[in-house]
């Protein structure tokens, strides 16, 4: 990614937008966060990102085939998904166990 690096207020409104609607724009604005310098946006791009649960896990892979994003900085968010989505599965299995 080419471009300036995105400022925290512009972020923090992407993280927004694509916590409450998915908008793949605001997501690829938040792979633009990974590559970051400053680490306060790069630490607030994960967390949204890692809270994008699967939607995110999409905007990762397309920007992992394009080479949009390095695999250090999207490794892990998609761990941590991935993690997030087999501990639900743990628990719903738990549930169904007891």
């Amino acid at each position: 990614m080419n471009q300036a690096p995105i400022d925290l207020e512009s972020l923090l409104a992407c993280g927004v937008v694509f916590r409450s609607t998915a908008d793949p724009e605001a997501g690829w604005k938040l792979l633009e966060g990974l590559e970051s310098p400053d680490p306060v946006v790069r630490m607030l791009a994960q967390t949204f990102l890692i809270e994008g649960g699967s939607a995110s896990m999409n905007i990762l892979e397309d920007a992992l085939s394009e080479g949009a994003v390095s695999t250090d900085k999207a490794a892990p968010c998609i761990a941590a998904i991935l993690r997030g989505q087999i501990q639900s599965k743990w628990i719903a299995s738990e549930h169904v166990l007891n």
